[in-house]
């Protein structure tokens, strides 16, 4: 009997392996040095830009914002240079950044719901039409037939309040 509760559990604190060890290597080497990179901001950049990765002499950044891309092109060069100093195996000659995406967006705009188009003869079609089927089935019709004359009479009073505002705004 093979039961998985005697096989023994290896904790992801080892050194995995395979493409997930990766992964958790990577994650952990980029917790470091976001500390480090914010050691090389002043104060104001440090909650607002992110190190995403670092390879092939370039600094990839995330950004919240373009106001923080700007002021990472005027201290870059500062940067670089506490950059290479902090980690001479790994030298970086740019940075390369991006705005974040989903903190950019402009809020949308609440839709403005439309009003169904009711055909004037709908209420009346169903009531015929209740008259001939069930009496369950009918009650839930003159029910819905009830409903679609309260819609019509409540785009009536909306639209003519509307027109009522429209003169008395001439």
């Amino acid at each position: 009997m093979d039961d998985k509760r005697r096989r023994i559990w290896r904790p992801m604190t080892q050194n995995p392996s395979g493409p997930i060890g990766e992964i958790c290597r990577r994650g952990a080497l980029l917790r470091e040095r976001q500390i480090d990179w914010n050691a090389l901001l002043a104060l104001e950049a440090q909650d607002h830009t992110w190190l995403v990765d670092w390879s092939g002499g370039v600094l990839s950044v995330l950004c919240q914002s373009p106001v923080w891309i700007s002021w990472l092109r005027r201290n870059e060069k500062n940067i670089l240079k506490q950059w290479n100093n902090r980690f001479p195996k790994t030298p970086a000659r740019q940075i390369t950044a991006s705005v974040r995406p989903w903190s950019y967006r402009l809020p949308q705009p609440a839709k403005i719901p439309k009003a169904p188009y009711i055909s004037a003869g709908a209420a009346e079609a169903l009531r015929a039409e209740a008259d001939r089927l069930p009496q369950a089935i009918a009650v839930a019709l003159k029910r819905l037939a009830a409903t679609l004359d309260n819609l019509q009479a409540e785009a009536v009073v909306s639209a003519s309040a509307k027109e009522n505002g429209a003169r008395l705004s001439e």
